[in-house]
């Protein structure tokens, strides 16, 4: 099959394929589109608050490059668990070097962007988001840690949409007759059902 020719292996692939095969793959693709169209949608507009949050309080508190700071806010905030440590703790350099801040802004430089994370990572967009992904957060957990190993911080980004991805293909697939396989890892995305 391999050393086909183009042709002939869309010949062959085309062969092997019924009608309902086309709009089967039609409907997974659909989903597909929609899933991943309203997850980065979500994810971007909850992300753009937490970043317009997060520089508003600095600048309120006088750190320099505030805007920078929500920048990268905004920016780690597609990267689930890992994104918000670092964004928290990206302006550490400027808040602790600086001698015109008092001791007390300085804690509070952490403390209220790190409260705004927790209340937006743990109660506004799981809200928002909703069950929209049907994924167990200890299989995005895993899912983040290796595609980070094998994509690095592109990885990281992508790790949550790729699952939903596939996912989804699963689920289509596992509603065959013969997929109890796809069934099964289907659960495990789920509900981490072993």
């Amino acid at each position: 099959y391999l050393l086909l020719t183009p042709s002939q292996t869309k010949e062959a692939s085309e062969k092997t394929r019924s009608p309902r095969d086309d709009s089967t793959q039609d409907n997974v693709w659909a989903k597909v589109n929609e899933s991943v169209r309203q997850f980065v949608i979500t994810k971007g507009a909850l992300s753009f608050v937490l970043g317009g949050l997060v520089a508003a309080t600095l600048f309120v508190l006088g750190i320099d490059c505030a805007l920078v700071f929500g920048l990268l806010t905004f920016i780690s905030n597609f990267i689930p668990n890992v994104g918000c440590i670092a964004a928290v703790l990206a302006p550490f350099p400027l808040v602790v070097f600086d001698p015109d801040l008092t001791i007390r802004v300085q804690i509070l430089a952490f403390v209220l962007p790190f409260l705004i994370h927790f209340i937006m990572g743990n109660f506004v967009e799981p809200k928002a988001l909703g069950d929209q992904l049907e994924l167990h957060p200890v299989i995005v957990l895993l899912s983040l840690i290796f595609w980070a190993l094998l994509w690095g911080i592109a990885g990281m980004i992508l790790a949550v949409p790729i699952m939903a991805v596939v996912r989804i293909i699963l689920k289509e697939v596992g509603q065959q007759p013969d997929a109890s396989e796809a069934r099964k890892i289907v659960d495990i995305l789920e509900n981490l059902a072993l």
